[in-house]
């Protein structure tokens, strides 16, 4: 099966979309994305996600690396890190506030999720066997994996002595108290909020 290029054209997107799907989380690929048909670069690819592109966010996995995703009469699994979705009427990578806004935590499983929604018109499809015994878990995060730092929120991976790993991310807090130092109005308390997300 030849790679299909889904081209930015919300209109076209949405015609092709049940009713059902159009009610999931809007996110939109900040860069050309490959739809996987797992969460791994060593699945294989379903197609190509064009930049701008409106597609749906079904849920991601429960560190939010994956997400699952339908674009256009295709479903697969795109990488979070390239996936901006909208929140407080600003756009932000997926990871960072898809927590927030409820979307939801899913599994993968192959035989279960090639079933719904492959068949043997891919080109992959006879390969099930074989990912079946792929442990896609051990790849850890994908490319471009906290790379969303922007002028008001700071995104870290913290690393803790009990082996664990985390996401932390520190955001301008609604209310902050400041004080004076050298003549100069400088934040003392209250001024960032810190929130945290498992990644093991």
């Amino acid at each position: 099966m030849q790679f299909t290029s889904i081209l930015a054209m919300p209109f076209v997107i949405m015609t092709l979309l049940p009713q059902a799907v159009q009610a999931e989380t809007t996110a939109y690929p900040i860069a050309d994305l490959s739809l996987r048909a797992g969460p791994s670069v060593r699945f294989p690819a379903v197609a190509i996600m064009r930049r701008g592109s409106y597609v749906y966010l079904h849920g991601c996995i429960r560190n939010y690396t994956w997400c699952d995703i339908s674009a256009g009469p295709y479903r697969g699994w795109a990488s979070a890190s390239y996936l901006d979705i909208d929140y407080s009427s600003r756009r932000y990578r997926a990871p960072v506030y898809a927590e927030r806004i409820g979307v939801p935590i899913i599994t993968f499983e192959v035989d279960t999720y090639w079933d719904d929604f492959y068949d043997e018109g891919y080109e992959f499809y006879d390969t099930r066997t074989r990912w079946n015994d792929y442990i896609w878990e051990d790849d850890g995060v994908p490319p471009g994996w906290g790379d969303w730092n922007d002028d008001d929120t700071t995104v870290t991976i913290e690393e803790y002595y009990d082996g664990t790993t985390s996401l932390v991310i520190e955001e301008p807090a609604d209310e902050c108290t400041y004080g004076t130092e050298d003549g100069l109005s400088i934040p003392i308390e209250g001024c960032t909020v810190d929130s945290s997300i498992p990644l093991d």
